[in-house]
């Protein structure tokens, strides 16, 4: 599944429940900050585990990522592997 906007991602979160969310920051109607938060205040939502996918490099953006509850925070562009690689763990 994808979507291409944050509203419409939340939605296809709601609805299917994935193993996994991987996420750009910067998209149209509501960023993957904002998303983040969405997916972390609600209950059935909180254990699925969110990559944030991004070229935004600053070190205050993965911040912003990982306090607001990412499982990890990947910068663009990345190596395959780096998803493969078993970097993210899912909070139990």
């Amino acid at each position: 599944m994808s979507s291409d906007n944050g509203a419409d991602g939340l939605l296809l979160v709601r609805n299917h429940q994935p193993e996994l969310v991987i996420s750009d920051i910067q998209m149209p109607v509501m960023d993957g900050f904002a998303m983040l938060q969405a997916l972390r205040a609600e209950p059935a939502l909180l254990a699925i585990p969110v990559i944030l996918l991004t070229s935004l490099q600053e070190r205050a953006h993965m911040r912003i990522g990982m306090t607001s509850g990412a499982d990890d925070y990947i910068t663009k562009p990345f190596r395959p592997g780096e998803l493969r690689g078993g970097r993210c763990r899912p909070t139990e």
